[in-house]
């Protein structure tokens, strides 16, 4: 079983109550944009706050930041994380390698089902990706939040997927990611018991309200497979692991080529676009499994596993996160398109499926006969 990695450009259950912005939100919607000013850069309490923090977390010249002296930008937030860029004050010189820069996150509601478990699971596999060097380094880890590396990237662009060689990064990086053994339950568990959650919440909604609202807002984050920038070729850097589990690397590479087919960089109503037909074609299938066949076979040898059949770490990597703000995501029309595009693949596959059992035309073998 692979592990996976159920990202999102959604929420996720994280922070501390006293930051929560469920614990300040009302009908009226008043207490929640309070939050959303304590929270933000332009607030003296919060700057001072990431100041102390990376103060007490980090070394070298980072001992002698302030509030009034640090650069300080708000990179995205909603109830997932709240994410910031903290660059030393302008004109400072690093002393022993500590860095010029770093992301601090702050986690989001730690209230809430399964909320904590989520929360020292991906923290426990980020660790272990920046050990290895898989995803951004790991400066520090705080009550309520750690600090990062920060990587000048940008999120891959819809028909970049398709493009061969960042195929062919992608699919070496989801390979490593489904070869690491990482000390979570290995039980492939994870996704059915979310969908029955889901369905028991949405039922209860439903009981309880005479319309439901399907313009919800949707805070639209960066991606989970960025592009590093002003580098001499191209690095791909896989980051988000908020919903990491063991499953079948089915679901990952199912999830991954679908969202070759859609585009959430619209900036009118629904604000996605579905590009039928865009999915991966046989050639680039191919050239994927090709680009992972190495990784695979080698590990496989070495460990006697038939990873086909056993569950790996499960990365669910959303390949696009796009650099838009808030918008009125219509998750309905998004759902419908889902499940109709769906409906079709399954009837195609049935149909083929339906013919290769039926009897073979052509003429009929002679029948021996022996007296």
């Amino acid at each position: 079983m692979h592990l996976q990695q159920h990202v999102n450009t959604g929420t996720t259950a994280r922070q501390t109550r006293r930051l929560s912005p469920s614990s300040g939100s009302d009908s009226s919607g008043k207490l929640n944009e309070n939050f959303h000013y304590v929270m933000s850069d332009s607030n003296s309490e919060m700057r001072a706050t990431a100041a102390r923090i990376c103060r007490d977390y980090l070394h070298g010249v980072w001992k002698h930041v302030n509030a009034d002296n640090i650069v300080f930008k708000h990179i995205s937030g909603g109830l997932s994380n709240w994410v910031y860029n903290v660059q030393l004050p302008e004109g400072t010189t690093p002393l022993r390698g500590e860095p010029r820069q770093v992301l601090l996150r702050i986690y989001g509601q730690t209230h809430g089902e399964r909320a904590m478990e989520s929360i020292i699971t991906e923290s426990v596999i980020f660790t272990l990706l920046s050990e290895r060097k898989l995803g951004p380094k790991l400066h520090g880890v705080f009550p309520g939040g750690r600090i990062e590396e920060y990587i000048p990237a940008r999120p891959l662009l819809t028909k970049e997927l398709a493009d061969p060689e960042l195929s062919a990064m992608t699919a070496e990086k989801m390979a490593l990611l489904h070869m690491m053994q990482v000390p979570i339950n290995k039980e492939p568990t994870w996704l059915w018991d979310t969908m029955a959650k889901w369905r028991t919440s949405a039922e209860e909604v439903l009981k309880n309200v005479e319309e439901v609202d399907t313009h919800l807002m949707k805070h639209i984050e960066y991606g989970n497979i960025l592009l590093r920038q002003n580098t001499r070729k191209r690095e791909l850097v896989i980051i988000d692991f908020e919903y990491c589990s063991y499953n079948y690397r089915g679901f990952d590479l199912a999830n991954h080529f679908v969202e070759w087919q859609y585009d959430y960089t619209a900036e009118e109503y629904p604000f996605f676009h579905e590009r039928k037909g865009a999915g991966p074609t046989d050639e680039q299938k191919y050239r994927w499994e090709k680009a992972t066949a190495r990784l695979t076979h080698n590990y496989c040898q070495s460990s006697h596993i038939n990873s086909r059949h056993n569950p790996v770490l499960m990365t669910g990597t959303q390949p696009l996160g796009p650099a838009v703000n808030l918008h009125f995501f219509n998750t309905r029309d998004y759902a419908v398109c889902r499940w109709t595009s769906y409906q079709h693949l399954k009837e195609k596959i049935s149909a083929s499926i339906n013919n290769e059992s039926q009897p073979q035309c052509g003429i009929k073998r002679k029948e021996d006969h022996t007296d």
